[in-house]
């Protein structure tokens, strides 16, 4: 039938976006391309709680696997029941899209948190904090000293949460 077909669509598509998610969750481990903000303990809190590794990465290859498998509609008959596929074939693509659910929502929560306190940054009084966490959206103000002063600080991360915020600003 024709859901079948579709369904096999969004789960190939799921299957794609899971191993995005998981690849995106494995570049936070090295903001700049390094590995030295994580061999020495600079990184959020919130990149190791896995949330696209576990949440949007493996909890959604359950409902995508079982979306492509439900082209077959073959559930080999259950509760001794041999024309039962079309039935089983509903009840595990509901069950296994609330898994997909619950693994998306953990996903988004922990991105959401980690937003809401920003990346670990080292500030100028040379320590490693949530500098953003306090600041209810303001901006801060930088006092900027030398030109090409080494600060060993994740730069990238923190321009995009300041970018981040800026466009969370403007839309509400």
């Amino acid at each position: 039938m024709c859901y079948g077909k579709c369904a096999r669509c969004i789960g190939q598509s799921l299957v794609g976006l899971a191993i995005l998610c998981i690849v995106a969750n494995i570049l936070l481990y090295f903001p700049n391309g390094e590995t030295k903000y994580a061999s020495e303990h600079h990184l959020s809190k919130f990149v190791w709680f896995f949330s696209g590794i576990i949440g949007g990465g493996l909890l959604i290859f359950l409902p995508a696997f079982v979306f492509i498998g439900l082209e077959q509609e073959d559930c080999c008959g259950c509760c001794g029941h041999d024309n039962c596929g079309k039935r089983c074939a509903m009840l595990s693509s509901v069950l296994a899209s609330l898994i997909g659910i619950a693994g998306s929502g953990y996903c988004v929560i922990v991105a959401a948190l980690g937003l809401a306190a920003g990346p670990l940054c080292l500030n100028s009084s040379n320590q490693w904090n949530y500098t953003f966490l306090d600041t209810e959206g303001h901006n801060m103000t930088v006092k900027i000293t030398t030109p090409r002063q080494n600060h060993n600080l994740p730069l990238f991360q923190c321009n995009l949460y300041i970018l981040l915020v800026l466009i969370c600003k403007t839309l509400y």
